[in-house]
C-alpha cells in the first residue's frame, strides 16, 4: 500500500521503507506520481509470498515515475525480517528522517 500511495500524495513523506512487497498500479505511476521520497524495499531470495521478482519490478515502476530507489535481497530468506534487513531499514530511516541510528 505504501508504494501505491507514498509516491501520489501531494505532501511528500521522508520516505517509504518496504519489506517483501511489491508495487500495483505501476502502468499508471508516472502518469499519477505527485510527489517522489527515497525509497528501500528488502526482499528475501526464498520468499514463499512475495516472489523476489517483485522487487525488480518495483523498481523499474518507481525509477520510471522518477523515484529513487534502493533495493536489497537477502540471500537465504524467506517470507520475514532478519537482522541485516532490520539494520539496513535503520540505516535508510535514520538518513530519510535525518537522525543518528540507536
Amino acid at each position: 500500500m505504501s508504494l501505491f500511495v507514498g509516491p501520489r500524495r501531494q505532501q511528500q513523506v521522508a520516505g517509504i521503507l518496504g519489506y517483501s512487497g511489491r508495487l500495483v498500479g505501476s502502468d499508471l505511476l508516472a502518469q499519477e506520481v505527485a510527489s517522489h521520497p527515497p525509497v528501500a524495499l528488502i526482499n528475501g531470495d526464498q520468499d514463499e509470498l512475495i516472489p523476489v521478482e517483485a522487487q525488480a519490478e518495483a523498481i523499474t515502476g518507481l525509477v520510471v515515475a522518477g523515484l529513487e530507489v534502493e533495493g536489497h535481497i537477502h540471500p537465504g530468506l524467506g517470507h520475514s525480517i532478519d537482522e541485516a534487513g532490520i539494520e539496513t531499514g535503520i540505516a535508510f530511516l535514520s538518513r530519510v528522517l535525518g537522525v543518528g541510528a540507536a
